[in-house]
Formats: structure tokens, sequence, C-alpha cells
């Protein structure tokens, strides 16, 4: 469902960190052309995202066995990606720039 939103709203899904994703919005010559039209865009997503996954039941058997709630964070500003590793043992993917470190730093202040 949450991909889902992500290409709904115009955004790439660049990758999956455990139980957090990174999405971006990038400025484009086909709609977005400006970083305050990306930053409104990626915020309606995350409301949207946050609306459908709030109290969102976790079943054990036949019962519920809680509920899941999704916190979104925003960045803003130019990122780098990069690939590290080699093809045969290991490859990461590596996003980098201050939207990285402001999501963070939202994500372990709250």
């Amino acid at each position: 469902m949450i991909i889902e939103k992500v290409m709904v709203h115009g955004g790439d899904v660049l990758k999956f960190a455990g139980d957090s994703i990174f999405a971006e919005w990038a400025i484009n010559e086909h709609g977005l052309v400006t970083i305050e039209e990306c930053t409104a865009v990626a915020a309606l997503c995350a409301a949207s995202i946050a609306e459908c996954c709030r109290d969102f039941p976790i079943f054990g058997g036949e019962k519920t066995a809680g509920f899941l709630n999704v916190h979104c964070s925003l960045g803003v500003g130019d990122v780098a990606a990069v690939h590290i590793g080699d093809d045969r043992l290991r490859r990461e993917f590596l996003l980098l720039g201050d939207p990285i470190d402001q999501v963070g730093f939202v994500v372990s202040c709250c």
C-alpha cells in the first residue's frame, strides 16, 4: 500500500532500509519544477500514507495481535547516490546528503 501511494503521488522509491523506505520527488521537466512543489507533494503523500496505515491491524492466528502505526518524515535538498562494492560479493546502494541527515535527526530525537 505504501509503495502504491508513493507511485500515485509521482515519487520514486530509492531504497528499502530495514523497516523504512526512502522515496524521492525530483525536480523535472514533466511536472514538478520547484523544490517547493516537490516538498508539498511529498508532504501530501506522507499524510496519505499515515492516514491509510494508522492503526493497521496485525493478525496472529485468528485474532488481532496488535496495530501498526506508520511515521513519516521529510528531508529537503540535494541527494547523492552511489553503489559501493562489486558484482561478486556484495554491493550496497548508499544515499548521502542533507535530506538523509534531516530524516535521521527527526527519527533519533522523537
